[in-house]
């Protein structure tokens, strides 16, 4: 496991206090412009920095996963969590509204007719909605290579560049 060095000056937070308030978490580091380190049994294994650029594209939202677990997401994403066996998650959060946009998989990569379902949660919603319409733009991977949901990984990522709210 690799552990990364703590930055003087850099703040670290432990993995349940980061999973247990991310939306807040990601605001204050896009806020301050400050790296904070995400530390695991002590030791700081991985880094929230603020971005290098701005995308005016997608305004305020940004990407904070690529490929998570979906038992991992934050509350109420979690509540779709299933045996993805590693395929992960994406998730979006916008920055100043704390809202989230999930691709979650609704199963393995072998899975027959498994897909991306996109789901929207915004604080104080008790559940995240599901959006059919970005759901069903997007094909399901076929079980016959552990590689075609990555294709579909791409399309979603390219769903969101086309359809992300731009209001920030």
């Amino acid at each position: 496991m690799v552990s990364y060095p703590v930055f003087q000056g850099m703040d670290t937070m432990n993995i349940s206090e980061a999973r247990s308030a991310l939306s807040e978490t990601v605001r204050t580091v896009f806020e301050r412009g400050k790296t904070l380190g995400i530390n695991v049994n002590g030791r700081t294994q991985a880094m929230l920095a603020p971005p290098t650029h701005t995308n005016r594209d997608l305004g305020a939202w940004f990407e904070a996963a690529r490929s998570v677990p979906s038992h991992q997401l934050p509350s109420p994403l979690d509540q779709h969590a299933v045996d993805d066996g590693g395929v992960g998650a994406c998730l979006w959060i916008h920055a100043t509204s704390g809202a989230m946009i999930a691709a979650i998989p609704t199963g393995r990569w072998d899975t027959p007719g498994a897909h991306f379902a996109f789901y929207y949660s915004h604080p104080g919603l008790p559940r995240a909605l599901h959006l059919d319409g970005w759901t069903y733009a997007l094909a399901a991977w076929h079980n016959r290579s552990a590689a075609g949901y990555d294709e579909r990984r791409k399309e979603v990522l390219e769903l969101f560049r086309e359809r992300a709210p731009r209001a920030n």
